[in-house]
């Protein structure tokens, strides 16, 4: 199946990186990411084959992550079938094809296969989630079923643990492709400035990426945060303070929040204890990293709690980052380019 449609795939490469894309129309219309193709107009496409030509952007939704490149030739492009999203189940077999790492690993394309986890609508974009290996420059190739016929734009993974990987549903295709071959430009707002959220009560500080927002704090040093991905929370950072026992070393008390969160997951519907140890940078801490789900309703989401000293007040911080597994690959980056301080 997958010689069958391999001349369709293509690697676009761009003066900033790369990734992967599929021929929709034998006059060589591309579908790609936007983020792959970036601001750029031109970008070079190369295929299977080892032709290669300059391919114009013809229109981007920055938004939905779609975008199409055009390319031209004499003769007709191998073209790659698009499937039917209404025939998508859980459990369905399928194979993501893409150029991961670029020219790192050569130019060769990769296959990987998995199943269809689940059907999602976040950030009103429906995506399928899938257990296919999805790496950096998979982007923007096809995710395909049994048929060879594709069902999704491979488009992010989520970040740290295996097996969750996203593509673009279909469907998004389908209603948009037209007015992307139009030109359409849907460009996402340009981020703010990071900013510092500074708790004088306990000394510590937090260096914020601008997607993320304070809503709640309180002067016993406890702060929240929120990440929205259009209406849907996909993200939050929890500050707060412990008073430990006397004499308790901050290793007895990290070991006891880790134990705190065994027998609090008796209550929840799914729990995953990843790792517990020494944190890798400079807090001089502890960091407890867990899968959990509260509710059958309730995202999947992957926590990680810093457990440090503070100087005053009270003996005990602690930071926790909760991320659903839906939430987008831009989040990730920015939590894990933010600073605490303390």
């Amino acid at each position: 199946m997958v010689q069958r449609i391999e001349g369709g795939l293509v690697q676009l490469v761009t003066p900033t990186g790369s990734g992967s894309g599929f021929v929709v129309s034998e006059d060589g219309l591309i579908v790609t990411n936007a983020h792959v193709v970036g601001r750029e107009d031109r970008v070079q496409v190369r295929f299977v084959n080892g032709r290669s030509y300059t391919g114009e952007v013809l229109g981007r939704n920055e938004l939905l992550d779609l975008a199409v490149v055009q390319v031209h030739s004499r003769l007709p492009f191998e073209v790659m079938t698009l499937g039917d999203a209404g025939s998508i189940r859980p459990g369905d077999e399928v194979v993501a094809l893409g150029f991961p790492l670029g020219d790192e690993l050569g130019r060769d394309y990769t296959v990987t296969t998995g199943v269809v986890s689940s059907r999602r609508t976040y950030g009103s974009v429906e995506r399928i989630q899938t257990d296919a290996a999805i790496n950096p420059g998979n982007s923007g190739g096809p995710l395909v079923n049994s048929e060879g016929r594709v069902i999704g734009v491979n488009t992010e993974t989520y970040a740290k643990y295996e097996g969750i990987s996203f593509a673009i549903s279909v469907s998004e295709v389908r209603k948009n492709l037209d007015s992307l071959v139009e030109g359409g430009e849907i460009l996402a707002e340009a981020r703010g400035q990071w900013w510092t959220y500074e708790n004088d009560d306990c000394q510590y500080s937090l260096l914020v990426h601008p997607s993320w927002v304070l809503t709640e704090e309180s002067d016993r040093c406890y702060a929240y945060f929120e990440r929205h991905d259009g209406p849907d929370l996909v993200g939050t950072i929890n500050i707060w303070t412990y008073e430990s026992e006397a004499g308790e070393s901050l290793r007895e008390f990290a070991e006891w929040w880790r134990d705190e969160l065994v027998e609090q997951s008796k209550d929840w519907e799914t729990f995953d204890l990843v790792s517990f140890g020494r944190s890798e940078d400079d807090h001089n801490g502890y960091v407890v990293r867990y899968l959990w789900r509260d509710t059958d309703e309730y995202c999947i989401s992957s926590d990680s709690d810093l457990i440090v000293e503070s100087s005053i007040h009270y003996n005990t911080l602690v930071l926790n980052a909760g991320m659903c597994s839906f939430m987008p690959q831009s989040a990730f980056d920015e939590i894990g380019s933010m600073e605490f301080g303390y």
